[in-house]
């Protein structure tokens, strides 16, 4: 079997089928769900001006997906005929939001999630910004 990764999508190709008692993997994966959107990060950055918001990088919201996978066992009865086991699996994965990152003057720096933007007058007359 030979697998690959394209446009979103997962590929698989058969080079050689195992017969008519060849365990079989069949596997599908839900659309998005349960969207979240990104949070904002401060971070502290003397060469940025006071009263203004600096470089940026976008954060991306995360969301879920339900996976099933069906794993599909032949086995041969004592009359000669083939019957399947089917077992099926099935799991959630939770991509996470990547956060927007926005740097600003340590004066209003607060916390990474937090900033202060009426703070910093002494500093602009000291800096003469």
């Amino acid at each position: 079997m030979i697998g690959e990764q394209k446009g979103g999508k997962t590929i698989t190709t058969v080079v050689s089928e195992g017969g008519p008692l060849a365990r079989r993997v069949e596997g599908k994966v839900s659309g998005r769900y349960r969207g979240t959107n990104p949070t904002t990060w401060y971070q502290e950055s003397p060469s940025t001006p006071p009263f203004t918001f600096g470089a940026r990088k976008s954060g991306r919201g995360g969301w879920s997906v339900d996976v099933t996978r069906t794993l599909i066992t032949p086995y041969e009865t004592f009359d000669g005929s083939i019957k399947e086991n089917i077992e099926e699996q099935k799991w959630g994965v939770v991509y996470s939001p990547q956060p927007h990152f926005i740097s600003v003057n340590p004066c209003h720096f607060i916390s990474k999630t937090q900033v202060q933007m009426d703070t910093c007058y002494g500093q602009v007359q000291q800096n003469n910004y």
